[in-house]
């Protein structure tokens, strides 16, 4: 029954993560910024309670890509934060460092 409850559980993360990704894309600044960082937090833990590669191999590149939408926003929406430019960096150096199961990369830098 543990994997029955873990699959339960990787099911809700992966459905919040959506819902929360999709609310972002219709909202602009600090609430879409808010949207996205919840999406990330329940795709990051879908893979923390990933079982199984195929799995992992569909939640990473939908993870790196929600970096690299954060770092977007960075560039629009909030371009005129304080932090905005280090901010956009850390969210590019995150999506950088999720791998493909060949090692490489899933964003081009």
């Amino acid at each position: 029954e543990q994997t029955g409850a873990s699959e339960d559980t990787l099911a809700y993360h992966e459905t919040r993560s959506n819902l929360y990704l999709y609310t972002g894309q219709l909202c602009m600044e600090h609430e879409a910024l808010q949207a996205y960082q919840h999406g990330i937090q329940s795709l990051e833990a879908c893979l923390n309670i990933a079982m199984d590669e195929e799995t992992e191999k569909t939640l990473r590149p939908k993870l790196s890509g929600a970096y690299c939408t954060v770092a977007e926003l960075y560039l629009t929406d909030l371009c005129y934060e304080d932090n905005a430019e280090t901010e956009c960096e850390s969210y590019l150096e995150k999506a950088l460092q999720i791998k493909d199961v060949d090692g490489e990369p899933l964003v081009d830098a």
